[in-house]
């Protein structure tokens, strides 16, 4: 830590004396090219810094330190015809969230960029592990086992994170004003860790959590060629994506078990992780002008995708039988095709009317071996012996709407259109095809240059050709699929499947009534209802508002103010059902009801105190946001055993509460045309009230967690930039 604030120390003393050094710049040429920098090195002191266990939030998408630090470097080269640039920025260099660009181009000939970004992504600073970590991918435990209370005085983690480094590389060739070839490179980097539960046994058993590996490495490359005519425009694309994973699964100790048995379970569980694989694709796009004031525009891609590692046995117990856990082949031999058509046409026959037809198909074809296993093993304990088929989920999805916009006359203008998608699935789904009609009418009103009025309603009913609750495991198992129902209750609809109808209204008002004054007013509702839902979700209703009012009072002082309140509501029906009888009592129904509500209030006041030297300013932003699930029965349970109906009552949920506030006031004042001063003051504050992590204990019954929790904070910051330019 020391060694990075000292290396940013020197860095700044040394742009300081570079640019403040007397007749350092006296030329602001170099080679014959204009030289152009900004700079801006600043400090960062904190009056209350949040401790390092509760900066999980704080500092949850990259760090905050304090110290010396350099904000924004940009030093530029151009010809003195504009025709050549070259360009460098630095942005937050020495902190983890740090990004570097570098470009050059010729107007007319070529354009390269190279791009460095770091994005960090810190997940928890309370996490807590017992045990040990000899490789990144393995986690054990001392024998005998010690009580799970144990758990909860686990040695504490640095930090839970994940960060991206990203580079990229990208030129574009202009050999002649009508042809371009644009080549670009990225490689993504993904390393760090992130919590991941590994399961000793089916549903109901114990589970523990541990640290998912992360060393990915993701490679991009595009290749486009495109000729621009003026009718029309072609372009030729190639894209290839490969995914590397240094780790190929996770091995974690059962801390219930500590000898392998077939009855209790394994010492130990692995969970495979993401595999390696690759795609191509093959694009053609085009557009042409067509007779009529027409327009077509097409774009057609055929993509393949490859993944083929190695399979990890079905389970490290040693003590599950082996002779029908043979593996029938050695990889996935995983292979999907997909198709991509986008047809889009616009004509305007008569000046007051414009027409626009557009169609999209998409394909996706799984063509990877659907495998027999004669038996499987569940979560390292459970041995299943009935033959399983790995399926195949091929689909086709199809969007078409045609819409129209006339204007009627001045200041109103009516549209209307119709949409529809079908999805065309495969036989392992419960529903074959479902078909969306989705109507649409929009009404603009604009009686004079200073305010606009829109309105739209948008209906939409989605039907589908039956449902087979038991259609996948019809084809999935040997047996009498009848058997498994309890796997999914033949009530049961899933939402992506099911019957809907949905309204939706959107309202748009803006004002301007003066050339300083402007304000908006929106406001949209959704509400959709599932009628061929008994089972699942069966109400969905959001609707969002908010209003926000720019004022520039006078050329000097300026204000901003907006809030938006967003409201979801969802309603769900289910059953309390007790295997291995799975009991069909109606009155042990249930109904759930999450209510989730979001305000968000921003303002801002800016102010000029002296024209071209002082400018003062203060932003300040709030949201809170509280989650609510409430539920009953709607009859009362009754019949079977007391605890059975004890299990059938229905419970609220606590609420849940977060609340994020932030101020910023600045003050800035420049030192003549080339220097800048600012100082500002942050202050922010963090207050959750969560129930499921709220004093979470890493070991709740037989089940351990790694103790995440965003804490409360309160920070107060001062820091001082100096900025140069010339």
């Amino acid at each position: 830590m020391r060694r990075r604030y000292t290396t940013l120390l020197q860095l700044a003393g040394f742009v300081i004396a570079l640019v403040g050094a007397p007749g350092a710049w006296a030329q602001t040429e170099l080679f014959g090219l204009r030289l152009s920098s900004e700079t801006e090195v600043g400090g960062r002191v904190f009056i209350d810094r949040p401790a390092k266990r509760d900066r999980g939030k704080f500092e949850e998408y990259g760090d905050v330190p304090g110290g010396i630090f350099l904000e924004n470097l940009r030093l530029g080269l151009d010809s003195k015809d504009d025709r050549y640039s070259l360009e460098i920025r630095a942005r937050n260099a020495g902190v983890n969230n740090q990004n570097f660009q570098l470009r050059s181009s010729r107007i007319g000939r070529y354009a390269f960029e190279f791009e460095w970004d770091q994005t960090p992504h810190l997940f928890s600073t309370t996490a807590r592990l017992l045990g040990s970590r000899p490789t990144p991918d393995v986690f054990t435990l001392v024998s005998p086992r010690p009580a799970l209370s144990a758990h909860n005085a686990g040695s504490e983690l640095d930090t839970l994170a994940l960060r991206w480094d990203t580079a990229r590389i990208a030129t574009t060739l202009t050999p002649t004003p009508e042809l371009d070839f644009t080549p670009e490179y990225t490689r993504v980097n993904k390393h760090g860790d992130r919590p991941i539960g590994m399961a000793f046994g089916s549903p109901g058993n114990n589970f523990r959590e541990i640290l998912e590996p992360i060393e990915q490495d993701v490679h991009n490359v595009r290749l486009a060629l495109s000729t621009v005519k003026p009718s029309y425009r072609l372009q030729f694309g190639y894209h290839l994506s490969l995914f590397e994973n240094a780790f190929t699964s996770v091995t974690s100790d059962n801390p219930s078990v500590a000898t392998d048995t077939a009855a209790a379970g394994g010492s130990r569980g692995r969970t495979a992780l993401a595999p390696d694989n690759s795609a191509h694709t093959l694009s053609l796009a085009g557009g042409v002008n067509l007779p009529l004031r027409t327009r077509l525009n097409a774009n057609v891609a055929y993509g393949m995708r490859f993944q083929n590692q190695s399979f990890i046995p079905h389970t490290i117990n040693s003590a599950i039988p082996s002779s029908g856990l043979t593996l029938p082949q050695s990889s996935l031999n995983g292979d999907v095709r997909t198709w991509l058509v986008n047809l889009s046409a616009t004509s305007r026959l008569l000046d007051p009317v414009l027409l626009t037809a557009k169609y999209r198909f998409y394909r996706y074809d799984d063509q990877s071996d659907e495998i027999h296993f004669p038996e499987r093993v569940l979560n390292d304990r459970t041995l299943e012996t009935e033959e399983r088929l790995a399926n195949r989920f091929p689909y086709d999805k199809h969007n078409a709407s045609v819409d129209g916009r006339w204007q009627i006359w001045s200041p109103l203008a009516f549209s209307a259109g119709v949409g529809w998608e079908r999805w065309d699935r495969s036989k392992h789904r419960e529903t074959g095809v479902t078909d969306e009609v989705m109507p649409k009418a929009t009404l603009d009103y604009t009686p004079t240059d200073w305010l606009l009025l829109r309105g739209t309603y948008a209906p939409s009913v989605r039907t589908n050709n039956g449902y087979n609750a038991l259609a996948h495991l019809e084809h999935v198992v040997e047996e009498d699929p009848v058997a498994f129902a309890a796997s999914q209750h033949l009530l049961g609809r899933k939402f992506d499947e099911a019957r809907r109808e949905r309204q939706r209204v959107d309202l748009l008002s803006q004002f301007t009534p003066l050339d300083n004054l402007s304000a908006g007013l929106t406001y949209s509702l959704r509400h959709d209802k599932y009628p061929g839902s008994f089972f699942g979700l069966t109400k969905d209703r959001n609707w969002a508002a908010g209003v926000d009012v720019n004022w520039a009072a006078t050329k000097w002082l300026s204000f901003l103010v907006s809030y938006v309140r967003e409201e979801i509501k969802a309603e769900q029906r289910s059953r309390y059902r007790e295997p291995p009888a799975q009991l069909e009592n109606d009155t042990f129904d249930w109904i759930s009801r999450t209510n989730d509500l979001i305000d968000t209030v921003t303002a801002g006041v800016s102010a000029t105190v002296l024209p071209r030297r002082l400018d003062v300013g203060s932003n300040w932003s709030f949201q809170h946001a509280r989650s609510k699930i409430t539920a009953f029965n709607p009859t009362t349970p009754s019949g079977g055993t007391a605890a059975q109906r004890t299990s059938a009552t229905a419970q609220n949920f606590p609420t849940i509460r977060d609340a994020l506030s932030r101020l910023e006031t600045f003050v800035r004042y420049r030192l003549g045309d080339r220097w800048t001063t600012k100082l500002a003051y942050s202050f922010e504050l963090f207050r959750k009230t969560d129930f499921r992590t709220d004093d979470l204990a890493q070991s709740v019954g037989s089940d351990i967690f790694l103790g995440n929790d965003l804490r409360d904070y309160t920070t107060h910051i001062f820091t001082f930039v100096l900025g140069y330019r010339f």
